[in-house]
């Protein structure tokens, strides 16, 4: 369990490494029954909460270079962030699995922010893997992504493109649900990189504490985003 290792890497004394794991075993037990808003509950929660959401988030940042959606290598903690492939705010008793945890950089975590592109319609307190046979959209965690799209990256000195092609159903969703606005997102913002480096600092900001951007960011997030 993701949340147990995180706890057992935030400290090194003994005795609050046992802290660490009580407070760690507490959120997990609260997710698995559906309480939702703990993953930015953790980041607050005093000094041990802090030191297990960052162990986290090492922790999922050490499994790849690449953001798990456009497949863009992350060369700066500035642009890396960790998503929750079945939004949190869904799916709260997935809050803390670990295979619902990717790495991702800040373009896609901002434009995907809650969207559910898999509809699981899993119940409270059901197992995480119960689900990876029907993904109707391409996971992360689960699947390879060059069994799924493909990317051409085209950069000269005027021009900087990405265009990704879908090769199964499951690739399909994932490139009409998020790589093409991404596409459209960087071609928009290599005309007006003003706007665009707004957009990624204000979701960089919000996620960076924890949190998805509250709807009323998300909202100006989205505008921005329209009028790049």
């Amino acid at each position: 369990m993701i949340l147990i290792k995180a706890a057992k890497n935030s400290y090194r004394q003994k005795g609050r490494v046992k802290s660490a794991k009580k407070l760690a075993l507490d959120y997990y037990l609260r997710s698995r029954l559906g309480e939702k808003g703990l993953w930015s509950k953790l980041y607050k929660d005093g000094p041990v909460g802090r030191r297990v959401y960052d162990a986290i988030v090492k922790h999922v940042g050490a499994l790849s270079e690449r953001c798990g959606y456009c497949q863009d290598k992350i060369f700066h903690p500035s642009n890396s962030s960790v998503d929750h492939i079945l939004p949190a705010s869904v799916y709260p008793q997935f809050t803390f699995i670990e295979k619902n945890l990717v790495r991702v950089c800040v373009t896609c975590n901002m434009l995907k922010l809650a969207e559910d592109f898999y509809v699981a319609n899993a119940v409270v307190g059901s197992g995480y893997m119960k689900y990876a046979g029907c993904w109707s959209c391409y996971h992360p965690r689960h699947h390879l992504f060059s069994d799924h799209c493909e990317r051409l990256v085209v950069q000269t000195n005027t021009l900087n493109f990405r265009a990704y092609f879908a090769k199964t159903p499951e690739g399909a969703v994932i490139c009409h649900k998020l790589l093409s606005r991404v596409s459209e997102f960087e071609m928009k913002a290599f005309a007006n990189p003003g706007v665009a480096l707004a957009v990624s600092k204000l979701s960089a900001a919000a996620h960076a504490a924890g949190h998805s951007p509250t709807p009323a960011i998300a909202k100006l997030v989205r505008l921005l985003i329209e009028n790049v």
